[in-house]
């Protein structure tokens, strides 16, 4: 049997009224973007299901994915966000809320063939494993795999960002960081002209992001403390990004899976200490 001093209840509410508040975000952002959608648009139906040919999923989506009735489910997609933020602080989280939330989510995945961040596809893999952990009986290894799953995918999120780093000359030098902030989507000109301007500073933020996103996996088996430590770093990291690359989902979505993070150290420390 599995011992572990965190209850999973709390674990659960924490993470739902995260990925909550991030549903609510990212419906905002899309709604308030919705002519991308509409016929003419650049995310039109008419362009969006040349890409979907022979897509068994897209088929069955199909209705949904179409206007108006794509704009009425970002509506929908709000309000269910608003309804699971809503029960989880009353210490419910609702399968039934999150179900939609998933089918919700592969819909805009379907129909955004522009491309999503990827603090969308964290957001997704945290109302999966919410899904199966909500459903399952309380202390079952069912709930155990589904908040794992969280934890598992978020390190590894983090493991492969900092080794594709590593691995890259222009990161090393920090030259890439001169390179981003350099850009019109997410550029930063204060930021651009500081890095530019000083390129060991450059360089030394850039072997900080690689330290920080490389040696994660280490919340696995340090002290606690030690993996908050970590969790102030990734969540100092995700404002950074929010408020000078303007991804604001980043950081409501990657710190969400924080809480299942913190669990699996507890379980991973009572098997091994």
């Amino acid at each position: 049997m599995i011992e572990s001093t965190v209850d999973p209840a709390v674990i659960l509410q924490i993470t739902a009224i995260a990925l909550s508040m991030h549903i609510v975000l990212t419906s905002l952002e899309h709604l308030r973007s919705r002519e991308r959608f509409t016929d003419g648009g650049m995310l039109s139906w008419e362009v969006t299901k040349l890409h979907l040919q022979r897509n068994r999923v897209a088929d069955r989506l199909a209705p949904l994915l179409r206007n108006p009735y794509f704009q009425w489910m970002l509506v929908a997609r709000l309000l269910v966000g608003l309804a699971l933020g809503g029960l989880a602080v009353t210490g419910n989280v609702s399968p039934f809320l999150l179900a939609p939330v998933v089918v919700l989510d592969i819909a805009i995945a379907l129909r955004h063939q522009g491309g999503l961040s990827g603090d969308y596809h964290i957001a997704t893999v945290v109302a999966v494993g919410l899904l199966v952990a909500s459903a399952a009986s309380p202390g079952s290894t069912l709930q155990l795999a589904g908040l794992l799953f969280i934890a598992v995918q978020s390190i590894l999120s983090y493991l492969i960002a900092g080794l594709s780093k590593l691995v890259s000359t222009e990161w090393r030098d920090g030259s890439a960081i001169v390179v981003v902030f350099s850009t019109r989507v997410w550029g930063h000109g204060g930021i651009y002209n500081l890095a530019n301007d000083h390129p060991r500073l450059s360089q030394l933020l850039s072997v900080s992001v690689i330290a920080f996103e490389s040696l994660f996996p280490l919340v696995l088996i340090v002290d606690p403390v030690w993996t908050l430590g970590f969790f102030v770093a990734g969540f100092v990291f995700h404002l950074a990004t929010a408020l000078f690359m303007r991804l604001n989902g980043f950081l409501i979505a990657f710190p969400a899976t924080y809480p299942a993070v913190f669990y699996a150290n507890d379980i991973v420390r009572s098997w091994l200490f």
